[in-house]
C-alpha cells in the first residue's frame, strides 16, 4: 500500500520541488536553510540527493542449503518427482491417511531430507499466497483456502512456521 504514496511522493518531488529548488538555487540543504527561518533547517548542510555509491566489489551470495544436494542432478530431480506428488495430494486441499502415507512413503523413496520436504512445502504455500494476490486482491474465500492448505501441510508434517 505504501508503493502507490511512495511513487505519488517521488512525481512530486521530480516534477514541483525539485525544479522550483533549481529556480531558486538551491543545491544543499544548508541553501534551503537560509531561504527560511526554521530552526531545524539550521542542521541541515547535506545536498538533498546524494548520488548512489558503488559498492567496491560485489559481495558474495551463499546459499543457506547444503551445496552439495543442489548440485546433484539426481536431487534436484527427486525434488521434483515429491513436488508434483504433493501438489497431486494438495488439489482438492483435502488429505486422506491414503494420501499421508503415499507422500510418507514417496519421500522415503526419494530419500528426501526433513529440510528438503519442509523447503518443498514452504515454496507449494508460497506460490499459492502469489497465485492468489497476483490479482491485488485477496478476498476471504482465498483467506479460507490459505488456511485450509496450511492445515493440510500441518498434516503432512509441516506448514510455514511450524
Amino acid at each position: 500500500m505504501a508503493a502507490a504514496d511512495a511513487e505519488a511522493a517521488s512525481r512530486l518531488f521530480v516534477d514541483v520541488y525539485q525544479p522550483r529548488l533549481r529556480r531558486l538555487g538551491v543545491r544543499r540543504l544548508r541553501d534551503l536553510a537560509q531561504l527560511a527561518r526554521y530552526k531545524f533547517l539550521e542542521s541541515l548542510v547535506e545536498e538533498p540527493l546524494r548520488p548512489a555509491r558503488r559498492p567496491r566489489r560485489p559481495l558474495p551470495l551463499k546459499s543457506r542449503y547444503h551445496t552439495e544436494l543442489k548440485a546433484q542432478p539426481e536431487a534436484e530431480e527427486a525434488l521434483g518427482k515429491y513436488w508434483e506428488a504433493l501438489q497431486a495430494v494438495l488439489a482438492d486441499l483435502e488429505i486422506t491417511e491414503q494420501e499421508q502415507q503415499y507422500l510418507l512413503r514417496r519421500a522415503q523413496e526419494l530419500r528426501l531430507h526433513p529440510e528438503q520436504i519442509r523447503m518443498l512445502h514452504a515454496r507449494v504455500f508460497a506460490s499459492a499466497i502469489q497465485t492468489m494476490i497476483d490479482d491485488s486482491w485477496l478476498d476471504d474465500e482465498e483467506c479460507a483456502r490459505l488456511r485450509r492448505m496450511y492445515q493440510c501441510l500441518a498434516e503432512l508434517g509441516w506448514a510455514p512456521g511450524q
